[in-house]
């Protein structure tokens, strides 16, 4: 992967700059995280079907719960020179990302 697609900052998080169903997105790499995750406004800016799935209760960073029962299946996400399909992901609400990438 190039590095100018790549941002670390200082508190040392893995942070990309690519694409996400063919649209720009900010994914951070986050392997603490136990799912993947995208934001609730990025997925309505971007038009991403949204379905309905089992409840989930997510403790945020900061300490906030939050739950989820919708999910989106992206078509297509690229990092750098690699992509993959079918990547399930949560709908919630993210301060500094499009998307989290977690250990699924």
């Amino acid at each position: 992967m190039e590095l100018t697609h790549l941002l670390i900052n200082q508190k040392g998080l893995l942070r990309i700059n690519d694409k996400i169903n063919k649209n720009p997105a900010q994914i951070l790499n986050d392997s603490g995280a136990t799912r993947n995750f995208i934001d609730k406004k990025f997925a309505k800016q971007n038009n991403l079907f949204i379905s309905t799935g089992k409840k989930i209760y997510i403790e945020l960073v900061n300490g906030a719960k939050e739950k989820s029962h919708k999910l989106i299946t992206l078509s297509k996400l690229e990092l750098g020179t690699y992509y993959t399909f079918g990547v399930e992901v949560h709908l919630i609400s993210l301060c500094r990302n499009d998307l989290i990438l977690g250990q699924s």
